[in-house]
């Protein structure tokens, strides 16, 4: 597999420092090159690396780069995930606000299923309980349900952009 793996020898995490694992945030760059752009069915291949990892207090943020081989790749994308140990508390719970007063050109609810969930869980290999096991996610990490996958927000993002851009 790849650099992140070496951090992550199993799935169930089970002899890791930090077992625990959640997304963090992160950022997709495309390359503005016409002549570098992928196309459906070109080949690519993808180089990963570990960009950063700071230790803060009991938690271990970790950021990748995924990016194309080459001169300047057609897609950059770093991931940032924060690792915690396996008695670390809860994550605090806070409800966000819904900015009701925004100019919007559009706008569009989306309730991802559990279905999908799990199913995205599937896809992306990404096998973390707290995307299609309700009360692990609410009595283990303290949330208040599933959580939306980050890259599934990414699709979503770049769909929403397709259709209304």
């Amino acid at each position: 597999m790849g650099a992140l793996y070496s951090l992550i020898p199993s799935q169930n995490h089970t002899s890791l420092t930090w077992p625990r694992r959640l997304w963090a945030g992160g950022s997709i760059a495309y390359s503005c090159d016409p002549e570098n752009r992928l196309q459906y069915f070109d080949s690519a291949e993808l180089h990963e690396r570990v960009e950063s990892v700071q230790a803060r207090g009991e938690k271990l943020l970790v950021c990748m780069v995924y990016s194309g081989c080459g001169g300047e790749p057609a897609i950059v994308e770093r991931r940032c995930l924060v690792f915690l140990p396996a008695d670390a508390p809860a994550v605090q719970r806070r409800d966000l606000e819904v900015k009701r007063d925004v100019r919007r050109d559009f706008a569009v609810t989306f309730a991802p299923t559990q279905h999908l969930l799990f199913r995205f869980t599937a896809l992306s290999h990404n096998v973390h309980r707290l995307h299609y096991d309700s009360p692990f996610s609410r009595t283990v990490e303290g949330f208040g349900g599933n959580l939306y996958h980050g890259p599934l927000a990414v699709v979503f993002l770049l769909v929403l952009l397709k259709r209304f851009c």
